[in-house]
């Protein structure tokens, strides 16, 4: 069985403007996983039934992938306009065997998703161009420590900024999407 262990999923400004703040403005989500229950916010992908294990210690929640081709995650669906960041810090155990994609996306305006799998390949795949725009095919992930991954919108330049670091290192930017 794959595990996912979100130990922080921080959407920090997911539409959180930092420019003009307008009529279509969010506040602010955060997200620490610490229970007892979900923010009603999430949208639980479970097609299968039984992947989502919960709150499983302070601050983790725990969706277990039977490599099936169901999906089986979490969700948010906001809406707003202008600039933003989501942060997330996932730890994945049990990976490095069988079939496993973990995708970080963001649909709007743009679709553009984040792809790590049990290979230990990172790639960003942009909808706009309809290809991977960076594939980095030895990231150096060590099973259980944390990944952070950051999209980062400028709405003025429709520009995406992806970053990712492991463990506590610093944030590396692997890519910018504009256009």
């Amino acid at each position: 069985m794959k595990k996912i262990l979100s130990n922080l999923i921080l959407l920090s400004s997911i539409c959180l403007f930092l420019g003009d703040h307008t009529a279509n403005a969010q506040k602010a989500f955060l997200e620490e996983f610490n229970g007892p229950d979900l923010d009603p916010s999430w949208l639980i992908f479970d097609n299968e039934g039984g992947t989502h294990v919960g709150f499983t210690d302070e601050g983790e929640y725990e969706v277990v992938d039977s490599q099936s081709k169901s999906d089986a995650g979490l969700g948010l669906k906001l809406s707003g306009s202008g600039d933003f960041t989501v942060d997330a810090t996932i730890r994945l155990e049990n990976i490095f065997d069988g079939r496993f994609d973990f995708k970080f996306r963001f649909l709007a305006p743009k679709f553009i998703e984040l792809v790590f799998n049990q290979n230990d390949f990172i790639r960003v795949f942009s909808g706009e161009r309809g290809s991977n725009t960076v594939q980095i095919p030895s990231f150096g992930y060590e099973e259980g420590s944390s990944m952070h991954i950051r999209f980062a919108w400028t709405e003025s330049t429709g520009t995406m900024r992806i970053g990712v670091a492991k463990g506590e290192e610093t944030m590396q930017l692997i890519n910018t999407i504009s256009g």
